[in-house]
């Protein structure tokens, strides 16, 4: 399976061509990996589409999920071929997705699934590292290098606050707050709960360290901490850790399904290729681990009854699936079809880079935004709202 695998993904990369579906071990599902262009940065699954982020093109490819055919390359910012450390993030809920890139600057980009084009952008102050939507259709994003979460409400010009948090990485929005994975170098990092009212810092809870991607469920968050190779489950109720459960190396994706929690790890060389695994949440065991050698995941998303995983180096999305998901929304957690927060650990190893775009930014103006789509597809200059930003207190110690 694990050289089938590895086989399929040289040749769809060389060809162009989808990869076949191959079934997984021990699991009643199959895998299709489905190249998508060059420096994979993030997805998101909403609006009857795979949103693609890819930070060196500047674009955000549209898949359709029942046939898996690329429908459209959205550009967003402008491409920048020599770049090696280009990120770039999509959220997707309801008909609404948007997507910022380091490229594009300190903008959220809204793009219109009717039309496939860019139709809006935000300027928010910061470059942003992750990003979601909560109930309301408000924006929350993380800024790592301003130490800062932001919240930008669409609906209202300037609506732009920020809540101090260190070294913000992965977000997400469910069970009525706003959930945010901090780093503390040489620490244990902490998962922040937020109000997404009043933008108050609520409760911090000590997790493992290098927490990355999040996911939340019906009572639980789920929290994954790479450098500890472990997931922290945490109860909303009481805002404490109620399990800690070991994984396979550097996990970088989750995603929760109907009655499982999926965790995507990247491996570590000599020791663990590749991995999907299958938590139990009724026992807090792995009970079950789907190898994805010939890959290397970088998050993973949930929706059209499928699991979504992102690689880069190779740059593709592995289709995993049908698997069960929620038949709905968990209570005040967000839609069927559930946005990627992304293994953000990989944005601290980029920060320099990040920190000398930033320094380009200022120094040499903001890249145009004027965009266009590729494959003939003509885009529209996009409206641009510039917005002040104000400050929430923290109860951050």
């Amino acid at each position: 399976m694990r050289r089938l695998l590895a086989m399929a993904l040289a040749t769809a990369a060389i060809t162009g061509a989808p990869a076949p579906v191959l079934a997984s071990e021990g699991a009643s599902t199959s895998l299709a990996v489905l190249p998508v262009g060059s420096h994979v940065a993030g997805l998101a699954v909403g609006a009857d589409a795979v949103w693609i982020a890819g930070g060196r093109a500047g674009t955000v490819a549209r898949l359709d999920p029942s046939t898996n055919q690329l429908l459209a390359t959205i550009q967003v910012a402008e491409p920048w071929p020599a770049c090696d450390r280009c990120w770039a993030t999509v959220a997707a809920r309801g008909d609404a997705v948007w997507a910022a890139m380091d490229r594009a600057g300190p903008v959220v980009a809204r793009i219109d699934p009717a039309s496939n084009r860019v139709s809006e952008t935000i300027d928010v102050g910061v470059l942003p590292s992750a990003l979601t939507m909560d109930d309301n259709g408000a924006l929350w994003l993380t800024a790592t290098l301003e130490d800062a979460v932001v919240h930008v409400d669409p609906r209202v010009a300037g609506a732009v606050a920020r809540t101090p948090v260190h070294l913000p990485r992965g977000i997400v929005a469910g069970q009525d707050a706003v959930w945010v994975t901090a780093w503390k170098p040489g620490a244990n990092g902490q998962l922040v709960r937020i109000d997404p009212r009043t933008g108050v810092v609520l409760a911090t809870i000590s997790v493992g360290h290098e927490p990355g991607a999040l996911a939340v469920a019906d009572v639980d968050v789920w929290v994954a901490n790479e450098a500890d190779h472990t997931l922290s489950r945490i109860d909303t109720h009481t805002n404490t850790v109620a399990a800690t459960i070991p994984v396979v190396h550097l996990p970088v994706g989750m995603a929760i399904g109907a009655d499982a929690v999926w965790v995507a790890s990247r491996g570590s060389a000599l020791l663990s290729p590749p991995t999907l695994s299958r938590i139990d949440p009724s026992s807090n065991t792995v009970v079950e681990t789907t190898p994805l050698e010939g890959t290397a995941p970088i998050g993973m998303a949930a929706g059209a009854g499928r699991l979504w995983v992102a690689s880069r180096n190779p740059d593709a999305v592995v289709q995993i699936g049908p698997v069960p998901l929620p038949a709905g929304p968990p209570a005040a957690s967000g839609p069927p079809q559930i946005p990627v927060v992304l293994g953000v650990g990989t944005i601290f190893l980029l920060a320099t880079g990040e920190v000398l775009r930033r320094s380009a930014h200022r120094g040499g103006g903001r890249p145009t935004r004027d965009g266009h789509v590729l494959r003939a597809l003509l885009l529209t200059q996009p409206a641009s709202r510039r917005v002040g930003a104000r400050e929430w207190p923290s109860e951050l110690g």
